[in-house]
């Protein structure tokens, strides 16, 4: 069973993580196990980093509203000239952990109602095992808000937890995640590229840490929000296990200038390594109390990599496989031609809109989206001929009619005073009125009472002439009338009974053609997202390219019980050595990742335990059998299967663990302390008394920097 968790995440690094672990939470549908805290002294920065509200409280903790000055007076532990910022932290720790202080009350509620909630839910489940909570706290190291809060916050929340759950018998524990600003390879901070203040506040923050981790004789002392001042005495560490993270940040400042897009994507990137972490454990199935038990050091470093297989993109790609058909050869193109040119012969007997639409949806059925494409095209064209054909023949009639009335004495001055008539149309109903007008004097002259008999029969035969033509050239007429109104059907309205089949949402010819060519184009994407692809975090074990193109719900290659990676892998007849090398890859990927920590192990001399490395592989419980035959290939690491019952079947996720380390293992923590002693640290970052880098300067009381930077601190002491 899935623990219980509370997130906290605090400043911007904190917060982002926490929106990317709750986003996690909801695609694997197990978001009821979770609580989410985002705390910053920014509101703007929880307003753009906090989606959904609904799922994460945000507590904002600013000056609004607050007698700062007062409180700064107050204050032990701000350095002397302290002044209200107005705008957050600003990378200053120790006026981040004071804006925690005066907001503690927003901070206490939100916490408590958090782990009220996972005791009921503990209650609610019923289950049996010992009850555990996990309350994970992130934060930044480099920064103000996340770095500077970091040590009260552990503090504050290890006894409400301890009031909440331990009162009722539900263990709880804490895990800190630190992201380090970290600068590896730069053993000089001198040549950073990026802001040195972020290295100054990580070294400070990680020798509070260290001194918290072993809390001997420490105290904190909290400026209570009332008024006052009140010291608690840490008589344990506040936290169980703490996972240090690095952040390239020499990468960051050398794209920051023209590529913010990649600076996004790597953010992101980075936030989901994190969040993959942490989705992990919680899942352990041992149970959080025999996690690591054996291990007394809490600090840890962790890289992540993945390996997908893409089910969905390859369901959907057969699908639209399906859709579209297989592409047509010149005998498919032949008899579509034909067809199309059927329905015009056919059209000009007795054609209509409900024909058209039948022989699209014949079409649609034998030969998919491809055919239906191209027979539209030839359809359009050859009722475009057909309709030019007509309108031709009849344009010419009606001109050569118009000549001959023209040249005849009953019609000449008609035509003549309608010369400005030019259009066909207009002329035919011209032509119309004039012999009609003309038949009706004739039979009029016919009917009379004494007619001449040679002239009876004269006229009698002049009138059936002139009805014949009137027929002929209505029937011209008619004929092109029903062209135009079909080819304006096949311009405007076809395919209107077909919208859910072709997804189109505007008829006629151009706008589903159009359609047909964008999902075709879209289906080129999807053959590149279930093909090989990716290096670095994540790669994709694709579908051979050979039979992409044969992908199918009905036909050749049949996916559809293609539900699980090992039924992928079978399906599609996929070597194992190539399997091998994938899962070696990502094994290889996150020892060579080095967490983006440089990590030099001092000597373990007696009493120091030995580094040691653990891998946890998470995936669906249906898709671990694909990994069984390749078990070998951690023979360096201790391993551990976790398979959550909801996470994301085709996805695995291989978490690396370096367990047992001390910060002095850690060359970021070592080179910053040299060049703290040697005061270069001071100098590189143009801070006078570098001792103000600390948050919580009570805890160093023999530091000559420490003791110039809170001269009222240690007076009073």
């Amino acid at each position: 069973m899935q623990v219980p968790t509370l997130v906290i995440g605090a400043g911007m690094g904190g917060i982002r993580v926490i929106q990317t672990l709750a986003d996690m939470a909801r695609q694997n549908d197990d978001l009821e196990y979770y609580r989410f805290i985002a705390i910053d002294s920014s509101e703007k920065d929880l307003k753009d980093r906090i989606k959904d509200r609904s799922i994460i409280s945000t507590i904002a903790i600013t000056e609004t509203g607050l007698d700062i000055e007062g409180y700064i007076r107050e204050c032990p532990y701000l350095p002397d000239g302290s002044k209200a910022k107005g705008v957050g932290a600003v990378r200053d720790r120790a006026y981040a952990r004071f804006l925690l202080d005066i907001n503690m009350v927003k901070v206490n509620q939100a916490v408590s109602d958090a782990l009220g909630q996972l005791r009921d839910l503990w209650k609610k489940q019923g289950t049996t095992g010992t009850p555990e909570v996990l309350i994970w706290l992130v934060h930044s190291l480099g920064g103000g808000t996340g770095s500077g809060s970091f040590p009260t916050l552990a503090v504050t929340i290890s006894q409400l937890a301890k009031n909440i759950l331990g009162d009722v018998g539900i263990k709880t524990y804490i895990y800190g995640v630190g992201i380090l600003p970290s600068a590896s390879n730069i053993q000089d901070i001198s040549f950073a590229t990026f802001d040195r203040k972020f290295l100054a506040n990580s070294y400070a923050a990680l020798t509070e840490l260290n001194l918290l981790a072993d809390p001997k004789g420490l105290s904190l002392s909290r400026l209570a929000p009332s008024g006052g001042r009140t010291d608690i005495s840490i008589s344990e560490r506040p936290f169980n296990r703490y996972f240090l993270f690095g952040l390239n940040e020499d990468q960051i400042s050398k794209m920051k200038d023209d590529e913010a897009d990649e600076v996004e994507e790597y953010l992101k990137s980075s936030n989901k390594i994190i969040a993959s972490m942490m989705y992990a454990l919680p899942h352990y199935q041992g149970g959080l109390e025999n996690l690591w038990h054996y291990v007394k050091s809490p600090f840890i470093t962790f890289s992540e990599s993945e390996l997908s297989v893409p089910l969905t993109a390859t369901m959907k790609l057969a699908e639209e496989n399906d859709r579209l058909g297989r592409p047509l050869d010149a005998d498919d193109e032949r008899k579509l031609t034909d067809r199309a040119r059927m329905l015009v012969d056919f059209s000009a007997e007795e054609g209509s809109e409900k024909l058209l639409e039948t022989a699209c949806r014949s079409v649609l059925a034998n030969h998919g989206l491809r055919g239906l494409g191209y027979f539209i095209g030839k359809l359009q064209n050859e009722f475009t001929k057909a309709e030019n054909s007509r309108r031709t023949a009849f344009e010419e009639e009606v001109s050569g009619i118009w000549e001959e009335l023209e040249a005849t004495e009953w019609a000449e001055d008609d035509i003549k005073n309608s010369s400005y008539l030019t259009a066909s149309n207009d002329r035919y109903d011209k032509i119309f009125k004039l012999i009609g007008a003309r038949i009706e004097d004739n039979q009029q002259t016919i009917d009379s009472p004494m007619p001449r008999p040679f002239l009876k029969r004269r006229l009698e035969a002049k009138n059936n002439e002139m009805s014949a033509l009137c027929r002929h050239l209505e029937e011209m007429k008619d004929l092109l009338d029903r062209f135009q109104s079909l080819l304006n059907y096949i311009n405007n309205d076809l395919c209107k009974t077909l919208r859910d089949e072709i997804g189109h949402q505007s008829d006629g010819a151009a706008a589903v053609v159009a359609q047909i060519r964008t999902r075709e184009i879209q289906m080129e994407g999807l053959k590149r997202s279930v093909s090989d692809s990716g290096w670095g975090r994540v790669v994709k074990l694709g579908v051979p390219k050979e039979i992409i193109d044969t992908l199918s719900l009905v036909g050749e290659t049949n996916v559809m019980h293609v539900t699980t990676a090992p039924s992928f892998v079978s399906t599609f007849g996929i070597e194992r050595e190539r399997v091998a090398g994938l899962v070696g890859n990502r094994i290889a990927q996150g020892s060579s990742f080095a967490l983006k920590i440089a990590i030099a192990p001092t000597a373990r001399g007696k009493g120091r335990e030995p580094i040691s490395k653990e891998i946890f592989v998470m995936c669906n419980e249906k898709d671990e059998p694909l990994l069984s035959p390749y078990d070998h290939l951690f023979v360096e690491w201790k391993r551990t299967k976790i398979k959550p019952d909801r996470f994301q079947v085709g996805r695995y996720v291989f978490v690396n663990f370096l367990l047992g380390l001390q910060l002095e293992d850690i060359r970021d923590y070592t080179y910053r302390k040299a060049e703290y002693d040697t005061g270069d640290l001071s100098r590189t970052t143009g801070t006078d008394r570098i001792g103000t880098i600390f948050a919580h300067p009570e805890w160093l009381p023999n530091d000559p920097n420490v003791q110039a930077a809170f001269p009222g601190l240690y007076r009073s002491r």
